[in-house]
């Protein structure tokens, strides 16, 4: 099944549903994860990520004539034994040899299908030399080299120093005698494999996970750059090893900071002898940081308490105190006093902020409410495609489709909304029609939303771009909206000079549509007066801010957009002229200053100007 929602037992219905599930349920995992990657691979084929620079170590290894291997060494789970592989595919022909407890009493048994045969260690040895013999090197990958019984370490040693194979070999433990003399001679080199770092993770949990924030950012952190802890939280896989060295004692305090995450080491010493979690720190299983203990990656408590009983998570959690509710992040009301005073760029880093807190402290609900209001901030920016992502982020957050800001999202059909809720998909119904090329049923829509006291200067300033400006300027002026108010007036009397003014109110402010709108409109209004040059500036002017706009297609920007004169290059130099030199122009663009001239010259020549004198004055600067 390409999609596996994995939940905890009964609470799978309620995943499909969108509800999320309990991170804290027995026998459960990370809610909304899928057990195949995002093109439907499975857990056996996820990519070896991260490992750059272990790759070419291990080739440069390979490469030098007097090394005969390479060992790896590092945690259970950090990704060895795939490094190794992917290692060995790429360098030469490759066997592969697998180590085991179970055949640690066998002589040889670890290596005797290398080359079955009748005979002793000798005539094993013998074939061996034979087969590997020739000039091309052999990569002989050995998993697990500490559980090597003696006869196939020993053997191991001398096929390597009397054939050209190249051992690739790893180990979680100590490195049998052989092998080890070989290592000390300095004929085997060593290479550690610590877990991966943060941005391999992130783009290996971005693989498996759902398109949710806080479901990616747990997972990255409990799985502590470990690949199979990463496999374990998110499929069945064999994550029991990782307690086997625990006892009784140590699995005790295990079970306790699985369900506490963290805890100082005073109240974890009131609840557990304090030998035992010394025993389980020198297991490794905890680690304890400037008197706080935790779970060592990559034990994790989603990790351990799959491994819990029903009445064992009782008991433990009827030891514990309650843990007081936090809330990150700045409050919404100041994000809603930046948008009143248009100051969009102050909304954005408040948004920004509260969302990055939020999923940091994975408070899914609080993240939700960040990323639509993340989404408002760059909507009324006019980077359309952010607002987009940022309106489906907060969507696949949500546990529930009543919030104001999921109007950007409503589907434009009737519902039953009413308030600001109902004017907001007013407006999204109102620019649907419009995309349809509706324009009489979108400025109705508008008209519609602007019933409610809320959302009235928006909605009316909207009909003012959709062709209603002669209707709606007079009333956004009693509003005390004056910016929209100049510029439905300017729309409506085609006011070129109140147009340019207009233009520079919203870019101040950071309203880069509205902006690139009235420019376009500005531009318009100079051809239609027959006054070519400024038109050709505005046409410039509203370029440059629509590319800023990712995309966005309004009829404002349509109906008056002129065929643009300049180039890129050009159009780049031209709004950098007024206030530098072409030195410094040279520098920022990396240009020569004569190519900096020949650019000006050329657009001078095309916008009919004489020089810089002329261009500040049609630029207003």
């Amino acid at each position: 099944m390409p999609w596996s929602w994995l939940c905890y037992g009964p609470a799978l219905k309620n995943v499909r549903a969108g509800h999320g599930c309990d991170p804290a349920a027995p026998g459960g995992t990370v809610s909304g994860v899928r057990a195949t990657d995002r093109e439907g691979h499975t857990m056996a084929e996820w990519p070896l990520t991260g490992r750059v620079g272990e790759l070419a170590a291990i080739e440069a290894a390979f490469r030098r004539p007097h090394l005969t291997g390479v060992l790896l060494t590092g945690a259970w789970g950090v990704g060895k034994s795939r490094l190794a592989q992917e290692a060995a595919a790429q360098l030469a022909p490759a066997e592969r040899v697998t180590a085991c407890r179970a055949l640690q009493t066998i002589p040889y048994g670890a290596i005797t299908h290398l080359s079955p045969g009748p005979g002793d260690g000798r005539a094993l040895l013998s074939r061996l030399i034979a087969r590997f013999r020739g000039p091309a090197r052999t990569v002989l990958v050995v998993d697990d080299v500490h559980f090597l019984d003696d006869a196939s370490d020993a053997l191991l040693a001398q096929l390597v120093t009397a054939c050209p194979v190249f051992l690739i070999g790893t180990t979680g433990g100590d490195v049998p005698e052989a092998l080890a003399d070989l290592w000390n001679s300095g004929r085997i080199t060593g290479l550690p494999i610590t877990p991966l770092p943060g941005d391999a993770m992130a783009a290996l949990v971005d693989r498996v996970a759902g398109a949710d924030a806080i479901d990616r950012h747990r997972l990255t952190r409990l799985s502590g750059g470990n690949p199979l802890a990463l496999r374990a939280l998110v499929d069945n896989g064999p994550y029991g090893r990782w307690l086997d060295k625990a006892g009784p004692a140590a699995r005790q305090v295990v079970e306790v900071l699985a369900c506490a995450e963290a805890m100082p080491m005073s109240l974890l010493e009131t609840l557990v002898e304090p030998a035992a979690v010394e025993a389980a720190e020198r297991a490794g299983l905890i680690r304890v940081d400037a008197e706080r203990a935790c779970l060592a990656p990559p034990l994790s408590g989603p990790l351990v308490r799959r491994l819990l009983t029903t009445s064992t998570l009782r008991r433990v959690r009827g030891l514990l105190p309650e843990k007081p509710t936090d809330h990150p992040g700045p409050d919404t009301a100041e994000f809603e006093a930046c948008l009143a005073r248009k100051d969009l760029h102050g909304a954005q880093e408040l948004a920004d902020r509260g969302y990055r807190e939020s999923v940091a402290a994975e408070i899914r609900e609080a993240a939700a409410t960040w990323a639509g209001l993340r989404g408002r901030a760059e909507a009324m920016q006019g980077r359309v495609r952010s607002a987009a992502a940022s309106f489906r982020e907060a969507a696949a957050l949500t546990r529930s489709r009543k919030c104001e800001w999921m109007a950007e999202l409503a589907d434009p059909c009737d519902h039953p909304h009413t308030g600001v809720l109902a004017a907001r998909i007013a407006l999204r119904r109102a620019w649907s029609h419009a995309a349809r090329g509706e324009i009489g049923r979108a400025i109705e829509c508008c008209l519609a939303a602007a019933t409610e006291k809320e959302a009235e200067a928006t909605a009316l300033y909207d009909a003012a771009r959709l062709g209603a400006a002669s209707a709606v300027h007079a009333r956004l002026a009693e509003l005390g909206h004056a910016d929209e108010a100049m510029a439905a007036r300017a729309l409506a009397r085609r006011d070129a000079d109140a147009l340019g003014r207009a233009t520079d109110a919203f870019e101040q402010q950071g309203r880069l549509l509205l902006a690139a709108e009235t420019a376009t409109a500005a531009a318009h209004a100079h051809r239609r007066a027959g006054h070519h040059k400024p038109a050709t500036l505005f046409q410039e002017r509203a370029e440059a801010l629509a590319q800023r706009c990712e995309g966005a297609r309004t009829p404002l920007l349509d109906q008056g957009r002129l065929p643009s004169q300049l180039t890129t290059r050009e159009r780049e130099v031209v709004l950098l002229a007024p206030s530098l030199t072409s030195p410094q122009i040279a520098a920022r663009l990396g240009l020569s200053p004569r190519t900096v001239s020949n650019y000006l010259q050329s657009a001078y020549d095309k916008l009919g100007l004489a020089g810089r004198a002329e261009l500040r004055v049609l630029l207003g600067t």
